[in-house]
């Protein structure tokens, strides 16, 4: 179940960008400049954005059956 649940798909990565850009363009915007720790924002946001897809996609494919 877990294996499945973390499986990259591009379905999920499609879900993962939808939600994960507009976060990183809000962080961006609000600190207006480059720092050490955009690396870690920004591996911080992918990986919470995938987590998030991997919800969304559960989810949506628990509905439909």
């Amino acid at each position: 179940m877990v294996v499945s649940f973390f499986k990259f798909t591009l379905e999920k990565l499609v879900v993962a960008k939808l939600i994960g850009l507009p976060l990183l363009a809000l962080d961006y915007f609000y600190r207006n400049f480059l720092t050490p720790s955009l690396a870690i924002n920004i591996a911080i946001l992918i990986f919470a954005s995938y987590t998030a897809s991997c919800i969304v996609v559960h989810f949506y494919r628990q509905r439909l059956d």
